[in-house]
Formats: C-alpha cells, structure tokens, sequence
C-alpha cells in the first residue's frame, strides 16, 4: 500500500489545483501530476476533471478519498498502538542527495502523523562532511552519495541505488543528434568527442566532481573551461542556455527539462548510501521507520 500515493490525492482534492498541492506536499508539479495520471490509468476511471488550472473531483475520485482518509486513520490507529515510546525526543540526520532533501518536508509530514512525540533535525551538507559529523555522534543515520562503497567498522552501510554518471547536453549542441531522453538506457559515446568542451560540474566536495575528474583522466580530457555549482537545478539550466555540457549522476537530473544525455562507453558510478551507527540504538524502532521513509520516497522519486 503506497500511503504517500493516498496522501497525494487527498491533497489534490483539498487545493483543487496541483500547482498548490505540490507547494503544500513540498514536491515538484510535474511529479504530483505523474502520480495522478498513473493512478487513474491504473484505476480506469477519472479521479478529476481538468477546467483550465482548476480539478473538479468526480463521482469516482470523491469515493477514492473517501476510502483514502479511513485507510490512513486505520494506519495512524495502528501505529498509536503498536508504538511503545511515548517520551518526546529527537532524531538527528544527515542528507547530502539534493532530491531527497528537497522532499524531507513531506517525509517529515508523515513521520510526524506516526510519531508526534519525536522531533527530527536535519543536516545537509557534503558527503564528507555528514560522515564526519556520523563519525562524531552528531547524527543518529545519514543518506550520501561516494564513487564507492564505503566499508567501516564504525558504520552499517546500506547502498540503496547504484547510479551511472551520465552527459548533458541541450538539444542545439552539436552532438545532440548522439543523446537522447532516455535516461535509464542511453546512448554511448566516445568521450574523446568532448575533449575540448566545456564543462560544468558539481563542486569539489561532492562525488560527481571526483567521477569526472576521474573520467577526464580516462579519456585524456582537457576541458576548455570548468564552471563549478552545486544545484542540479541551475546546472541543468545552464546546459540548456549555453553550449557547455556538463556531468551528474542519471538519478539526480530532472525529469521536467529538455535535457538531453548519454553515457560513456566507460562507466562511472555513484553508490547512495545509508549510514547508521553499529552502536546499540535506543531509539531503533522509530529510526528505522525513518530510515525507511527516507529509502522510499528517494527510490520512488520521478514515479
């Protein structure tokens, strides 16, 4: 049973409006309205009825949140009762995924419902730098991305997805005709056709940059000029603006732009990562459901 899905569609139908839902659910628009047109496809009914901005909820979609709110007040009677902790304490962790941190709000949202009495403090940062604060008892688990997986007797490590190091380009680029929109199988390519571009990469504290620096070593590059910045947002603005190109892992470009991609012929990984202490944890039941909402909502981003 997908809650998140339900929680959605109840919101929908509340705001009237998915641009307005989205902001209130803290995700993008495009994913809200991915979410509907699948569930309705599934369904084979219309849940809503379109009139320029504004959703009119059917005879259909009315019976759906209906069924939706009993389904979630039956979760949140269930979880009252099963929980055994009812002091109030916090959770402190650790996101360096630019994805997964712009949709904590909503992954709050429905810690919250099941343990009110819980506060979570978030932190994001650097790869490197949410390891050490791990390492130093400041966090009780934390979710980052290395070139490879990290094996420490300190930490039990999760890898929670493997993600290959993909090309953008904008659809004016000379080599455009040699990518495609296709970002879970695209074309490969020789990089050497890049070997005097310029690129545009992610800061030197985060792992794409060390991928490319590693794959401008593998292919002899020599970049023209180098623009570094850390938000996949306007990285993937600038792509589309100018004749640069630049390299992210195929999980952290949105889905919402024109962005084109390919991959190269030699492969390089990202491993996302789920850190937790090995020490006992006193809190282990209510990490661990966090833990998992975290895992769920990053796998299940562009759904």
């Amino acid at each position: 049973m997908d809650f998140k899905q339900l929680t959605y569609i109840i919101t929908i139908a509340e705001e009237h409006n998915l641009t307005k839902a989205a902001e209130r659910l803290f995700v993008s628009q495009s994913t809200l309205s991915l979410y509907l047109n699948k569930l309705e496809r599934e369904l084979g009914v219309a849940l809503f009825t379109r009139n320029k901005n504004r959703l009119t909820i059917t005879p259909e979609g009315e019976e759906y949140v209906k069924t939706a709110r009993k389904i979630l007040e039956l979760r949140n009677d269930l979880y009252k009762k099963l929980k055994i902790s009812q002091n109030q304490f916090s959770l402190s962790i650790g996101i360096s995924c630019q994805t997964l941190f712009e949709q904590f709000g909503q992954i709050y949202a429905d810690f919250h419902e099941i343990f009110p009495n819980i506060s979570v403090r978030v932190t994001e940062g650097w790869s490197k730098t949410i390891i050490e604060k791990l390492y130093d008892g400041k966090l009780d688990l934390a979710f980052a991305g290395f070139s490879e997986i990290i094996n420490n007797p300190f930490f039990n490590t999760e890898v929670i997805k493997t993600d290959e190091l993909l090309v953008l380009l904008s659809p004016q680029h000379a080599y455009a005709h040699l990518a495609s929109r296709d970002y879970d199988n695209p074309p490969s390519v020789d990089m050497r056709l890049f070997s005097r571009e310029s690129f545009i990469l992610s800061g030197h504290g985060v792992c794409e940059y060390l991928l490319a620096q590693n794959m401008f070593h593998d292919y002899d590059i020599a970049p023209h000029t180098i623009c570094e910045m850390n938000n996949r947002h306007n990285i993937c603005q600038m792509v589309l603006n100018s004749n640069s190109i630049a390299l992210l892992p195929a999980y952290g470009i949105p889905r919402n732009t024109d962005i084109l991609v390919c991959r190269p012929d030699k492969h390089y990984y990202r491993y996302m990562q789920l850190f937790t202490p090995k020490k006992k944890n006193v809190y282990s039941a209510e990490m661990g459901a966090l833990k998992n909402m975290l895992i769920e909502t990053y796998l299940h981003s562009y759904d």
